[in-house]
Order: C-alpha cells, then sequence, then structure tokens
C-alpha cells in the first residue's frame, strides 16, 4: 500500500509539474487546445481544499480549527532527520520534507517513524510531502482527520 502511495504521490507531483509548466496559454480560459484538462474538471470534495495549493500552514490551520491542537507553535530543528521545516504544538509535530532533496522523505516514509527530541516515534498521518507526528505516540484521529481534510490527504 506504501509504494502505491508513494507512486501516485509521484505520478500527482510530475503531472502538476507538466502542467504548471505549460506556457503556451492559446488564449483558452481552459489553457490553449479551447477543452477542459484533466485537473480543471476535479473537485474537491465538501471536506477538502483543492490539490493544487495547500502548505503547511493550511494544514496546521485546520487542525487547529478542529481543536487538534492549541497553544503557541515551537519551531523545531529538524535538518538532522532530512525534513525542511518542523513545528511542535506540545505533543503534535508537523514536518515538512522535499521529497526530491534527499531520500529522508521515503526513508521515514517506508518505516513510517521519525526521531524527534530523541525518540523514536511513528509517524501519525502523512498528506503529500507533510508528515504529522504524536511524541507521545497516542494519536488524535480528529486531528488525523483534519490534517488529512485538505489535499492529497484524503
Amino acid at each position: 500500500m506504501k509504494k502505491y502511495a508513494l507512486v501516485l504521490l509521484s505520478a500527482v507531483m510530475l503531472f502538476s509539474l507538466t502542467a504548471c509548466s505549460d506556457q503556451t496559454g492559446g488564449g483558452s480560459p481552459n489553457g490553449g487546445n479551447g477543452g477542459a484538462t484533466g485537473q480543471e474538471n476535479r473537485q474537491p470534495n465538501a471536506t477538502q481544499q483543492g490539490d493544487a495549493a495547500y502548505t503547511l500552514d493550511d494544514l496546521i490551520a485546520a487542525v487547529k480549527q478542529a481543536g487538534g491542537i492549541n497553544g503557541e507553535p515551537e519551531a523545531l530543528d529538524v535538518q538532522d532527520i532530512g525534513a525542511e521545516k518542523g513545528v511542535s504544538y506540545g505533543n503534535v509535530v508537523f514536518l515538512q520534507y522535499d521529497p526530491y532533496a534527499s531520500r529522508a522523505y521515503f526513508d521515514a516514509y517506508e518505516a513510517n517513524q521519525v526521531v524527534l527530541k530523541g525518540k523514536t516515534v511513528p509517524i501519525g498521518a502523512i498528506n503529500g510531502p507533510y508528515f504529522m507526528v504524536f511524541l507521545d505516540g497516542n494519536v488524535d484521529q480528529n486531528a488525523v482527520k483534519a490534517f488529512r481534510s485538505i489535499g492529497f490527504g484524503g
């Protein structure tokens, strides 16, 4: 299942990069040939935003709105585990990876765990290049549902 998810993620990212690099325009609001592309026909369900543009801040806001986290964020130094950014809200940690920069994302994904604050903890949820980790190992399913409500998580 994990390999299927990785292949799907890679295909979606490749498609996104290809779609964004098309500079033909063609005068049509649908990108040049007068017909709508498959991406334009896709509509998110009632609990999802579009896949095209979401950030770690969007995911954190969704989890915060659902009551999964509160308080002030603490920036974490996560470069030693290959992540680009880490934000902690007490027990809940959000990580941002660049899957193209190193194998760290895929290594963590395949192991389904990361090492944070000196302990190995399982990944609670994955949404594209973003991980959500619960330091105490108790996964809050409402927080996970909110985390997955945007972008590629659902």
